[in-house]
């Protein structure tokens, strides 16, 4: 285990058991298995935002939701701030739940219709049981004596402010309080959460008591903090009675990341947050989810297929393809001197600004990704690679055994078709006919 990880995964494997079809049964055929995810590795470490990118169905998501335990995995192993996720009880995985979330792509159907964005907001604090007063956080005031008050004053806070008030980087909970002279005496104010806390004055010999506690109601305290956390990304606390069909589609989706950040987590699964927004509001959010980073000291795994989106928030990149890691490495290394092909073509396929780009013709991957029930031994992408090496003892040019390679795969496959054979290369069949002729009447 590395000290400095924050997230561990290691051989990481899901696969979605396929009993196949009516004749497969009665025949007996050994079932086949889709493996989304086949022996994923990689580390997270705290406070970066490492990048899982490549093409659709390549088991980004299905990584992301596994090692949240969203999805049981069929093997490997994942490891949180060194404890191992997979093997967690119900209490304990109750905990990690609070310290690792998600936010899912779809910010239409990611969101209960039905419930109002406050109780979307709310509805993780209400599941897990908060707001809870921590014994270890202490509780204090910020006493300001307004103008007419010269007796010593003596303020007393809830234990339970905490479930209020955040606590400082010191581990206490303040709360300003100010105490001035009313037209009936003494009198106390709470110049923040009026709503959820009430300040009382009690005159003693030679001073004056006041006494802060905690009014507000568990619902009462959930509804704040969601609307606070509304305001937070940009919405409006007003704004937590209405319902998801109400807001816009980038709107929905900062409702989802104040879901996510309910609970204060420290790590979190950003699953194609962008990809289904416009360009612009793609640029508020990628900028909200950078301040929030910073804010709340997050740590991200940002999946993606949008490479430049990738490169602008990720401080290393994992290229995946059918269920591997092609490479990893840092954001910028990747981008100006990738490794591996497929990257490559990756990088080739982003549309350029430049001027001396107009008219750059990109080379399209051969063949189609295969599938992922039987896919290729070895290095995944052999199928598809534009680098493929000829053995040392065979002299071909790299092109002409590429186009071996693909006739291989397709006999293996059985996708050829004699009848598509002879449409492409007639007269090499008519030569061939005629010489077997020409030999039979010899």
């Amino acid at each position: 285990m590395t000290e400095d990880a924050l997230l561990e995964v290691r051989n990481l494997r899901k696969y979605y058991e396929d009993g196949g079809g009516l004749l497969d049964r009665l025949l007996r055929r050994e079932a086949t298995s889709v493996k989304a995810v086949d022996g994923v590795s990689f580390d997270v470490y705290e406070g970066e935002t490492l990048g899982l990118v490549g093409e659709s169905g390549c088991g980004k998501s299905t990584t992301g939701e596994t090692l949240l335990r969203l999805r049981e995995a069929t093997g490997g192993t994942v490891a949180f701030d060194g404890e191992e996720v997979f093997d967690l009880d119900d209490e304990s995985l109750s905990a990690f739940r609070r310290r690792a979330q998600i936010v899912f792509q779809d910010p239409f159907s990611s969101l209960d219709p039905r419930m109002t964005v406050g109780a979307i907001v709310a509805e993780g604090m209400r599941i897990h049981g908060l707001p809870e007063s921590d014994p270890t956080v202490a509780t204090d005031a910020e006493l300001t004596i307004a103008d007419g008050i010269d007796r010593m004053v003596d303020v007393t806070v809830a234990d339970d402010l905490d479930r209020v008030v955040e606590a400082g980087d010191d581990g206490v909970a303040r709360v300003p309080v100010t105490v001035r002279m009313g037209s009936e005496g003494p009198e106390a104010t709470v110049d923040a959460h009026e709503e959820l806390l009430d300040a009382t004055v009690e005159e003693t010999d030679g001073g004056l008591r006041v006494e802060v506690s905690v009014t507000g109601s568990d619902r009462e305290i959930r509804n704040a903090r969601a609307g606070a956390l509304l305001e937070r990304v940009g919405l409006s606390a007003d704004q937590v009675d209405r319902y998801p069909h109400e807001f816009s589609g980038g709107q929905r989706q900062r409702v989802g990341i104040a879901r996510a950040l309910a609970l204060d987590p420290e790590f979190i699964v950003l699953d194609e947050p962008v990809s289904a927004l416009d360009v612009s509001v793609q640029a508020q959010v990628l900028n909200l989810l950078d301040d929030l980073q910073d804010d709340f000291g997050l740590t991200y795994l940002f999946i993606a297929h949008d490479l430049s989106v990738v490169r602008h928030i990720c401080d290393r990149v994992a290229v995946m393809y059918l269920g591997k890691i092609a490479e990893l490495g840092p954001t910028d290394e990747i981008f100006e001197n990738p490794d591996h092909p497929y990257t490559e073509a990756l990088l080739e396929s982003v549309p350029r600004a430049e001027v001396e780009e107009q008219g750059r013709r990109v080379a399209t991957l051969s063949g189609d990704v295969p599938s992922p029930r039987n896919p290729p031994s070895g290095c995944r992408f052999r199928t598809r690679c534009p680098k493929v090496i000829p053995p040392d003892d065979v002299d071909i040019e790299q092109s002409a055994f590429r186009d071996v390679m693909d006739l291989r795969e397709d006999v293996e496959a059985r996708n050829l078709d004699p009848e598509e054979i002879r449409e492409v290369e007639p007269a090499a069949y008519r030569e061939r006919e005629i010489s077997g002729i020409a030999g039979e009447n010899a």
